[in-house]
């Protein structure tokens, strides 16, 4: 997904989902990474629909915060550790 499209689609409906493919494109990982983060709690939250093994997406507002959280004014500025939002 473009940026431009995500924030448009953001404006047009907060909870839209995304699948992991379009989250890895959109944070510029591999889908292997949000794999990873997601084992160690890293990362934006997730939501898994069907079951504990069913499919993993990522809300738009969600992944908007993620990447808000990071960032930074300087190369010394440690930000503050991202804290999910319980809607």
């Amino acid at each position: 997904m473009e940026e431009e499209k995500v924030q448009q689609e953001t404006r047009q409906n907060p909870l839209t989902l995304v699948t992991k493919n379009d989250t890895a494109n959109i944070l510029h990982v591999q889908v292997k990474t949000l794999e990873g983060w997601r084992t160690k709690g890293l990362g934006p939250p997730f939501v898994r629909l069907g079951g504990p093994r069913g499919r993993v997406f990522y809300r738009l507002t969600d992944l908007q915060n993620y990447i808000q959280s990071a960032v930074r004014r300087s190369t010394s500025d440690r930000g503050k550790p991202f804290a999910a939002t319980e809607n």
